[in-house]
């Protein structure tokens, strides 16, 4: 498998390793930082192995994981992972996920930076042409990094998850090369 490693200003993208495990189990096992991401607890190790599986197997031409580091001097701290998934290579139209798991690194700007990361990757290197994305009506803070990198709001799934006691609204995003390479400028 091509090692992919995307550098940031202040963070790096790299390829999901095993040893990720506890890590990713930590982090998929919290409720505060799953509120915002469209898996439900918990998370198993057996679980998370297949998962794991699946990406370099069956899901290895439709989804592309990495793990987002954050360098402190010599050190590399994993901080999240961020995706592109179910990649449709004959409509070159794909969608994009992240999740920040070290609560200590939210709200300082990793995420839109590795998300910038992956678009850019995405739409250059895959050469997709589309890019869509998708996310709780609660989420402000990821709500306005959409509109910030340029995303149109194409939809609203009323009430579609449950989360936090209620049933929520799933706001719909997307993203054309040709918008996104004329925000860029």
């Amino acid at each position: 498998m091509e090692v992919v490693m995307l550098q940031g200003k202040r963070i790096f993208l790299g390829p999901m390793e095993r040893g990720m495990m506890d890590k990713l189990l930590k982090w998929f096992n919290d409720g505060e930082v799953m509120q915002y991401i469209a898996v439900y607890l918990p998370m198993t190790e057996m679980a998370e192995e297949k998962w794991l599986e699946a990406l370099g197997t069956t899901r290895k031409n439709t989804d592309t994981v990495f793990v987002i580091y954050v360098l402190d001097g010599e050190n590399k701290i994993p901080i999240g992972t961020c995706g592109i998934h179910n990649i449709d290579w004959k409509n070159r139209d794909a969608e994009i996920g992240i999740a920040i798991g070290e609560k200590k690194y939210w709200s300082n700007g990793y995420g839109s930076e590795g998300i910038k990361l992956l678009i850019d990757y995405a739409f250059n290197q895959l050469n997709l042409r589309r890019i869509s994305s998708r996310a709780y009506c609660f989420n402000v803070k990821s709500v306005r990094m959409h509109f910030r990198l340029g995303a149109e709001l194409e939809g609203i799934l009323r009430e579609a998850v449950f989360k936090n006691g209620r049933y929520q609204d799933v706001l719909c995003f997307g993203i054309l090369r040709s918008e996104w390479k004329k925000n860029r400028k």
